[in-house]
């Protein structure tokens, strides 16, 4: 059984998201900015992982 640590901070969704791309290796991320991509937007920026801006689907 392993044991948790709590270290007193929080991720969110997006931020998981990002740490997992970075691990990956990605370098880019691609897509439309919406309201529900915002977070992951800010997420992307915070960790310095481009986000490019694509005219459409």
């Amino acid at each position: 059984m392993s044991k948790v640590r709590n270290t007193g901070s929080t991720m969110n969704n997006a931020e998981l998201i990002v740490q997992i791309l970075k691990k990956a290796g990605t370098t880019y991320g691609f897509g439309i900015p919406s309201g529900n991509v915002l977070p992951l937007m800010e997420a992307m920026r915070a960790h310095d992982l481009p986000f490019v801006l694509t005219a459409h689907e």
